[in-house]
């Protein structure tokens, strides 16, 4: 992640004297209009010459660039003279911090600490990239030293950690009553959502709902405040998802992001128990968001005809539906699906194999399992061991699925030689397809 240098790296006034200052100034003018071999010599002689904000300049230039040993040697020197410029480069590799990285960086942000007591920020941000490998509960001190001295900050904070158990009640407490600033309503929100979550908590979780529903029908939050805070219920940070909380909560701003819509449509129509009131509403929504060129309540519409929700069941018409959303690979296999169930004739099965292949090379994980099963099975097509130990390799190593490495241990022993060249052939045309899909291009 860059830093942005050429239009705030400069912003910094290079304390110098004399001539260094026209010198400087005409390095900085030769960077910031694309002459970047030539600014940066400028300001390498001047950082040679005891200049230390040309050092601070460099060592941000090269961060931008990604050219991690001369960024880490510029702001080496830079922070024997401004030990902040420690935090800046902390920020840089946290940025840039891969899983190996992560202990040493950790470990150096806590003797920075210690040390400086400025480096909580910091702590939180590796925490919140890498939080499986660490026990928010170590930073629970500093969350409550945060809470004595700036109580807004402590909740943005706590936010970010999986558990701050048991300042949880202390944190709410300190929640503004009434705010009318939609960021800090929707953090408190956020807070007590957590705090329901972890403490398992139904009667918490019904009155987030309702401060919600409310602060939504009074416009006090927006639809993507509601969207995000919803989104807490299906983060992993704060433990096992809770699917059915997350699509009560997202539920509450209807269609109005339409995107939000189809996924809670979407799950509502794959959970059991779901009230048919609720998918006549689910059907009129889609039919409404269609008819405004909403293409993706298409695929909502031919799951209900499919399945016969709140409808009667009529796989023509699921079809049809799914045509008119083909542009994307989860109808292409949908449809496929379809066809090559026989429901519409056997006439279509052919045609069947050529939409799942499509889908499954446009990004559609799950259509490499369908043709897996589809040509191990024999379903309506001859058995084919071979390719089918080809689409289930891929679709394995897409998605580490039981189900596809179920598929391979059964024909292993079947396949007569190494198909690594075909399988690898596979990915490479998927790679170039799935880039044709994210480009525009129609299937």
């Amino acid at each position: 992640m860059g830093l942005n240098v050429r239009t705030s790296i400069f912003s910094l006034t290079l304390v110098l004297s004399g001539c260094a200052v026209k010198d400087a100034t005409r390095s900085v003018q030769q960077y910031e209009q694309g002459k970047l071999d030539e600014g940066k010599s400028a300001l390498i002689q001047l950082a040679n010459e005891g200049y230390h904000d040309a050092k601070l300049s460099l060592a941000r230039i090269y961060a931008n660039e990604m050219d991690k040993k001369n960024a880490t040697h510029w702001y080496s020197e830079s922070i024997k003279i401004y030990p902040l410029a420690e935090l800046e480069y902390f920020k840089w590799r946290i940025n840039n911090a891969d899983i190996e990285q992560a202990d040493a960086l950790y470990s150096s942000l806590w003797l920075r600490q210690n040390a400086q007591g400025d480096a909580f920020p910091l702590l939180v941000s590796l925490y919140r990239k890498f939080y499986e490998q660490y026990d928010s509960h170590e930073l629970v001190p500093l969350v409550n030293n945060l809470l004595q001295h700036n109580e807004i900050d402590a909740i943005r904070y706590a936010i970010d950690l999986s558990d701050v158990t048991p300042l949880y009640p202390d944190l709410i407490n300190a929640c503004p009553i009434n705010s009318n600033d939609n960021l800090t309503r929707s953090r408190c929100l956020k807070l007590e959502l957590i705090h329901a979550l972890k403490s398992n908590d139904l009667d918490l979780m019904k009155d987030v709902r309702n401060k919600l529903l409310t602060d939504y029908d009074t416009n006090k939050l927006s639809a993507e405040s509601i969207s995000n805070i919803a989104n807490i219920a299906k983060n992993k940070r704060y433990g096992a998802p809770n699917i059915p909380l997350y699509v009560s909560l997202a539920e509450i701003i209807g269609t109005d992001l339409p995107d939000i819509w189809y996924g809670v449509a979407k799950r509502k129509i794959q959970m059991q128990g779901t009230e048919e009131s609720d998918l006549v509403i689910i059907t009129k929504q889609a039919n409404t968001l269609s008819n405004s060129g909403y293409t993706k309540a298409h695929l909502i519409l031919g799951q209900m005809y499919l399945k016969g929700l709140a409808t009667s069941q009529n796989y023509e018409k699921a079809i049809g539906q799914w045509k008119e959303a083909i542009e994307f690979p989860e109808a292409q296999r949908l449809l496929g699906e379809t066809y090559l169930s026989g429901a519409v004739g056997e006439e279509h099965l052919e045609e069947g194999i050529k939409w799942l292949l499509n889908a499954a090379r446009s990004g559609d994980n799950k259509a490499y399992l369908t043709l897996a099963q589809i040509f191990k099975n024999g379903n309506g097509i001859m058995p084919e061991p071979t390719t089918a130990f080809i689409f289930a390799s891929v679709h394995f190593e897409l998605s580490n699925s039981l189900k596809s490495k179920q598929i391979l241990d059964e024909l292993l022993p079947k396949i007569p030689s190494d198909l690594s060249n075909r399988i690898e052939s596979e990915k490479t045309v998927r790679h170039l397809n799935t880039q044709d899909f994210r480009l525009g291009a129609k299937p």
